[in-house]
Order: structure tokens, then sequence, then C-alpha cells
């Protein structure tokens, strides 16, 4: 391998590249990416192939076409790695006839080295760090990347020498085996957390990576499911978080932060007692029944007597069932739990909207609560009641009818439906109003109070929830923010 100044490397589209563009930009930007992000290695570049013309000083690529003009623009941008600049290519010169050049151009693509998924990850981290858009960044993956699109956006969200990423590097050229599983793994899920939490520092991914090396597995009490460990660390870090700041010197102390909250606990009681309560049933059932069949009960002794103690299992079977039909909606009330402070200051991330146009704000919050809210049920700590959210609730609070009385705060009204969730897990309920006659459908109103964390700024929100004649609970809109 020889260092070729580039400007000396000549190029025969004709003769020597079998395809269209004169090189892929793609290649190029990642290449650009990875310089600007810190993540380019001098050691893993693959030297170009030159062919040098018979009888002549002169150099014509056969393969790195894209590498030759990546050089060529960092060389211009006077860029350096490792105080060494671009002016001249790795290379390798090979001198035959110009029929086996272009013999060996057009199989260069099927000669190169393939790229590592880590090698995927770092120009996406850099494409970041060059300021490309979410949503520019998200397009090239579903090109590039297919099916493996979220696991290689995962890995680009880790720190290029993080425990997770050197980790994965040290199974470079392995073949598959579950050691190697588990770490692709735990370094798809610390992405993961990155990714979904951008507070998260270097050290909290350490932190995390290190965690899941004991928590994730199948044994008791160790975590098995992607969506167990993304509401294990919600949950940490609303607990880390107060008055809408997170505190990012401090560690998350995961092991001692994922134990299960109050609500969970008391959940956990109710079923208890419930299971004791139908398997108590069942036992003077049984004991009746053996004791009267002992005493020579006819049939119609039994078909007298047994009625009630059947009933005694049915009813306590149904109670048990009811409870546990609630499990999901506790884990939503637990995972909301941990942002109680006070009447519960909740934060609210307008990043979470995605790009949409000022100009139709409420349109595009509309869509939001379509997509992440309908149909979904919470259940309000301070009272057990559980709140779905349907159509009619959303397009009140996207609609400009349902106005907040202070017209300067409308933007922060309609953001507000981006924690709505949360709100109505932590809010707090205010004295109850009966129906008016228009809305003959609705039983009664409840109104609650909570608090947001907008932009800097505290607001204090009410809404109501409306509840039906047949004892179901609506969230209606939010009627006014101060």
């Amino acid at each position: 391998v020889v260092l070729v100044p580039v400007a000396d490397i000549k190029t025969d589209k004709k003769l020597f590249q079998n395809r269209e563009a004169d090189f892929s930009e793609e290649s190029v930007q990642r290449i650009l990416a990875a310089v600007a992000s810190g993540s380019f290695r001098w050691e893993v570049l693959d030297p170009v192939v030159l062919w040098r013309k018979p009888g002549t000083p002169d150099v014509y690529s056969l393969s790195g076409h894209s590498r030759k003009e990546a050089f060529k623009r960092l060389a211009a941008q006077g860029a350096r790695v490792d105080g060494r600049g671009f002016e001249a290519l790795p290379a390798k010169i090979t001198e035959c006839s110009q029929e086996e050049a272009m013999e060996i151009a057009r199989n260069s693509n099927s000669l190169s080295t393939k790229e590592t998924e880590l090698e995927r990850a770092a120009y996406y981290r850099g494409l970041r760090a060059a300021g490309k858009s979410k949503k520019e960044i998200d397009a090239a993956a579903t090109g590039y990347e297919g099916k493996n699109k979220n696991f290689i956006l995962n890995l680009s969200h880790l720190a290029a020498h993080g425990q997770a990423v050197q980790a994965l590097a040290s199974f470079e050229g392995a073949g598959d085996g579950s050691g190697k599983e588990v770490v692709r793994t735990l370094a798809d899920w610390t992405g993961e957390a990155r990714r979904r939490f951008p507070q998260l520092t270097d050290r909290h991914e350490n932190e995390i990576f290190d965690w899941l090396r004991t928590a994730y597995g199948t044994k008791p009490g160790q975590l098995r499911a992607r969506p167990e460990f993304i509401q294990r660390l919600d949950t940490t870090i609303s607990r880390a978080t107060q008055f809408g700041q997170f505190a990012q010197d401090e560690p998350l102390n995961l092991a001692n932060r994922t134990g299960k909250g109050t609500v969970e606990q008391e959940y956990d009681e109710q079923v208890a007692t419930a299971k004791r309560a139908h398997q108590t049933a069942e036992r003077d059932l049984a004991t009746k029944r053996n004791e009267l069949v002992a005493r020579g009960a006819t049939p119609a002794d039994l078909a007298r007597i047994l009625p009630e103690y059947d009933r005694a299992v049915t009813r306590t079977l149904q109670e048990l069932n009811q409870i546990s039909a609630r499990k999901f909606e506790v884990k939503d009330a637990a995972k909301n739990q941990a942002s109680l402070f006070g009447i519960g200051a909740v934060e609210v991330d307008k990043t979470a909207l995605g790009h949409y146009d000022p100009k139709k704000l409420n349109k595009a919050i509309m869509n939001w609560g379509r997509d992440n809210l309908y149909k979904k049920k919470v259940v309000n700590n301070a009272t057990g009641m559980v709140v779905e959210f349907d159509m009619t609730g959303l397009k009140h609070t996207a609609s400009s009818q349902m106005a907040n009385r202070t017209p300067s705060l409308e933007t922060e009204r309609l953001f507000c439906t981006l924690v709505l969730d949360k709100l109505v897990a932590v809010a707090t309920p205010l004295p109850v109003e009966e129906s008016k006659n228009k809305h003959e459908d609705v039983k009664q109103w409840h109104p609650f109070l909570a608090e947001v964390f907008i932009d800097g700024a505290y607001y204090r929100v009410r809404f109501l929830v409306r509840e039906k004649a047949d004892g179901n609970f609506f969230y209606d809109h939010i009627f006014a923010i101060a």
C-alpha cells in the first residue's frame, strides 16, 4: 500500500466505471460524517485500487471513486485526523494490461470489504454531528438499512468510544453465538435508551449497559423484553427528574430504583386478596359437599344447600378477573407515578410532535393525538378512575373552539396534548360538576388540576373528564391554562 496524491489519480469512466454516477454521494457523505464526528480511523480504511498505464507514469482509478471524491473534499477543507491530512490516498497499484484492468474494475464492488454494523452506525452518528435533521437521517436509513434500520440507528446513538461500542467491536469477525447475540441485544437496548431519552449522558450510557449485563436474562427477576426495559428506564428517569430538571450529573442507580411503586404494590395486594378469597370459596364449597355426602345427603339436599357456596365461588372468581384485567392500566399508572410532584409537574417536550407547519398546529396536534392516544386508558392516581381517550376528546383538545380564555397561551394549551396521558395520571381532582341539559349522554363532569413545564416555565392546567351514563370515563378537553 502506498500513498498517492489525489490530484495525480486519473479517471476514465468509459473504461473503468460500470455505473452511471461518477461516485456514490452516500458513500462520500459517510466518510465526511465519520471525520466530522471523530469516528474516522485510518487503520480500517480500505486502500483504493489503481492501474498504472504501461509505459507511462499515469495511474487510473479501478475502485474507490467515492473515497477519492471524499478525500478531495476533505483536503479542500484542510481536514486532518491524527495529524494527517487527506491530500494523498492509500492505494494498491497494479501493472497489467488494459483488458485485465477493466476486468478488475468490473469486479471491484464484489471484491470490496463489506461495512460492519458499527461502521454503518458511525455514518448516521456523523450525519447528526453534521447537523442533518432527524427526518433526513430517518429517510436515509430507511433507504439503505432496510429491516436493520432501527438496530443501526440505535447503535448510532451510542457513544463512539463507550462500553457498548467496545463490546460490539470485540465480536466483529466472530461467528454467531449466544455471547455475541447477548451483547448485540444489550447494545441495541442501550442505544434505544439514548435515542428515546436524549437527556442521558455518556456516563449514564455506560451505567445502563453495565447494569443490563446482569439485569438481562430469563431468570426470575431479570428483564426479558424490550418494552419492560424501556418502562423501567422511563420510571427511573422520571424519579430522577425534579420539577422538570433531570439530574444529569447524578448516576441513575438503576439497581435501587427499579422496585415496584406504591400503585403496583397496592395492586399486587388486591390480586393476592382476591385470590385468597376465591381459594377460600372453592375450599368451602368442596368441604361442604364432602360433609353433606358423608352425612348421606340426597341430590335434592345438595341442590338446596350448595347453590349459596357456588355463588360465592362465581362471585370471587369474577372479582379476581376484574382486578386481573386492570394489570396493564396499573402498569401505566405506576409508570406515571414517578412524575408526581405536588399536584404533578409534567415536562412537555415539543420535539415529540416532529416537523409541522406552525400555521397548521391544530391539525398536527390532532394527528399526533390520534396516533398516540386514541383508545389508550390511564389510571388517575388520586381517584383510581380509569380514563380513556376517544376521538371526541381529542377533537375538542385540538379545536380552536375550545380555546383558552388567555389567547396568548393557546399554543401552550395545544402542546399539552403531548403529555395528556401523564397529566391524567398525576392530576388532582376538583369538585364534580353535574351535566348540563345539552349533554344528556354525560352523567357528570370531573374537573382535574395538574402542572406542566413548557420551555422553562410552569403552567397550571385544568381539564375535564366526562362520566357517561354507563359509568365509563373519557378525557374531554383542557378548559384553562395559566
